[in-house]
């Protein structure tokens, strides 16, 4: 069984859910993937400083 994985994005988002999509190539790029998980924590942590310091 093969999954639509742009419809899931779609209807996760049509759910209200912020949907993140990292490419394959930033997997072994330490800088883009600190970038990520630095983009998650905003999420995640509300205040921009509790952000930084995780940084």
């Amino acid at each position: 069984m093969s999954l639509d994985t742009r419809a899931i994005r779609e209807e996760l988002r049509a759910r209200g859910y912020e949907v993140r999509e990292i490419p394959a190539s930033a997997l072994d790029d330490r800088d883009a993937m600190a970038k990520h998980f630095f983009g998650l924590a905003r999420i995640l942590i509300p205040s921009k400083d509790l952000a930084r310091v995780h940084r």
